[in-house]
Formats: C-alpha cells, structure tokens, sequence
C-alpha cells in the first residue's frame, strides 16, 4: 500500500507537538487594584484561580526590551530547598518581594509608566501597562499600545 505524499510532515511535526505538550499548565496575572508601588501577580493553573502550581522563575521585562538574557525589570528565581514543598507555593507574588523559598535574581528595578510583560514558568503569561497616574492596566499579550 503506498504511503500519503505528505506523511513527512507528521514527522517533522511530531516532535514540536510533543514538546508544546511538555509545557506546564500556568497563569499569571495582575491582582486587580495593583499600583506601581504596589503590584501584585497572581500564579495558579487558570487565571483567577486558586490552586497552586509550581514554578521556577517569574520574569518582568519592558515590552520593548527581549525576554531572555540580561535587561530585565526583575527576575525570581527558586532556591534548590523550595523544590518538593507542594503546598508552599505562593499564590500571590509582590513586585519586588521574593516569596519563601525564591530569590531576586535580577532586579528588582523601579517601575516607569509604559508596558512590561510578565512570564512564569509553563504558559502562564501577562502584559500591563503603568500609566502615568501609577495605575495599573492589564493588556492582551503581544498587542503594543
């Protein structure tokens, strides 16, 4: 029997699907009445949600700078004696404030108005905007305003 002209992209696209599946389920987002001196993230699996799920780094970068390598606004990082301690992950994460268990790695530096994006471990991923003000604004992710 033969075989379907285009089974190579099954193939080829085998492993992309299985490490997209890889990826933990996670959601961040901004605790509605955040300000710029006082900004609050919540982590669970949905955004809103209550269970806690472990991760390993949080990320806040500014929308024009690249999410990876030094520039970060600030970067959270795990403690190897965190790792296995299933009900002390945080729910709730203060700008600036390492929760038990986690370190600042880079940053934490003084939020100007304009965008920044927020990215944990998984999929769990955020934009918001600092306006003048000092308020805060979430925004879809990836749309510049």
């Amino acid at each position: 029997m033969p075989k379907p002209r285009h089974e190579w992209w099954y193939i080829a696209l085998a492993p992309l699907l299985i490490c997209a599946s890889c990826l933990a389920k996670s959601a961040i987002w901004v605790v509605p009445g955040s300000t710029a001196n006082h900004l609050e993230f919540g982590v669970s699996d949905t955004v809103g949600g209550t269970r806690l799920i472990p991760f390993s780094v949080l990320r806040v970068d500014r929308c024009d700078r690249p999410d990876v390598g030094p520039g970060a606004a600030w970067v959270l990082g795990l403690r190897d004696p965190y790792v296995g301690k299933k009900d002390a992950w945080p729910s709730r994460i203060l700008y600036g404030q390492a929760p038990q268990g986690m370190a600042s790695i880079q940053g934490p530096e003084h939020l100007y108005p304009g965008c920044y994006r927020v990215t944990i471990s998984g999929t769990g991923r955020t934009q918001f905007l600092v306006n003048d003000d000092g308020t805060i604004t979430e925004t879809p992710f990836g749309r510049l305003p």
